[in-house]
C-alpha cells in the first residue's frame, strides 16, 4: 500500500513539463532556470539543495506540490467572521511555511501510521484527521512533544498513500481509508496513555510547538 515515489525523478519530470508549457507560451527559459524556480517554490534554496536534501524533506515537498491547499492547519483553512482576503492569504502562506518546516515531524508520523493502521480501499468514518491527531498526541507524546497539528497528520497520511476524502463543509479535515480495528486499537491505547498521565500528575496543555504550558484560567 505504501506509496513509493522517486522524488528526484518526480521533480525532474515536473520541471520538464513546466518548461514545455512555458515554451509553448513563447518563453525562452532554459531547463536549468526552470529547475531552480521549481526548487525554490518547493521550499529549497536551489536545485542543488533539492537534490542533496533528505528524502523525507523531498517527500513532504512533493505532497505540498500535489496538494496546494495543504498547510499546518489541514487541507485548506477554516476562517471565521469577515476576515479580510489579504489577511487570509497571509495566514495561509505562513501556515504553509510552518508545515514545510516540519518535515522531520511528518516523517515520524508517517512511520507511526504505517505501523499502526492497515489500509483499506474506502474511507472509514472513524478515521478523521482531527481524531487521529489527538490519538497521535497521546501515543507519541515523547516523540512529538504533546502536540500534533492537523496538517502534519494529513501530510503524513497522504505521503503514506492512504485513500482519502474531504467532505463538503468540513474543511480543513480529511478522512482516510484505514481499517476500523486498527483505529479502535489506537484509540484505546491513547485512552490508556491519557489515564496514566492523569494519574501521575496534573494535565498540561501544550502550545502549537509542543511545549507544555499551564492550564488557562478560562
Amino acid at each position: 500500500m505504501e506509496r513509493i515515489v522517486d522524488t528526484i525523478r518526480y521533480f525532474k519530470d515536473h520541471s520538464k513539463q513546466t518548461l514545455r508549457e512555458l515554451l509553448d507560451d513563447g518563453s525562452d527559459q532554459t531547463l536549468q532556470q526552470v529547475q531552480h524556480q521549481v526548487a525554490v517554490r518547493a521550499g529549497f534554496a536551489s536545485w542543488s539543495a533539492l537534490r542533496t536534501a533528505d528524502e523525507h524533506e523531498r517527500r513532504l515537498a512533493v505532497a505540498m506540490l500535489e496538494h496546494p491547499r495543504l498547510n499546518f492547519s489541514g487541507l485548506g483553512m477554516a476562517f471565521f467572521g469577515n476576515t479580510p482576503r489579504e489577511q487570509r492569504m497571509q495566514e495561509f502562506r505562513a501556515s504553509r511555511q510552518s508545515l514545510r518546516s516540519a518535515a522531520g515531524r511528518v516523517e515520524e508520523l508517517r512511520h507511526w501510521l504505517l505501523q499502526t493502521f492497515e489500509p483499506r480501499q474506502t474511507v472509514y468514518d472513524g478515521a478523521g484527521s482531527y481524531g487521529l491527531k489527538h490519538i497521535a498526541e497521546e501515543v507519541l507524546r515523547e516523540q512529538m512533544g504533546g502536540y500534533v497539528s492537523n496538517g502534519e497528520l494529513i501530510a503524513a497520511a497522504l505521503i503514506a498513500g492512504y485513500v482519502h476524502e474531504q467532505r463538503p463543509g468540513d474543511e480543513p479535515n480529511v478522512w482516510f481509508g484505514m481499517r476500523a480495528a486498527g483505529v479502535k486499537a489506537a484509540r484505546a491505547a491513547a485512552d490508556v496513555a491519557l489515564k496514566e498521565r492523569s494519574r501521575l500528575g496534573p494535565p498540561t496543555w501544550p502550545d502549537a510547538q509542543g511545549r507544555p504550558g499551564e492550564p488557562s484560567a478560562s
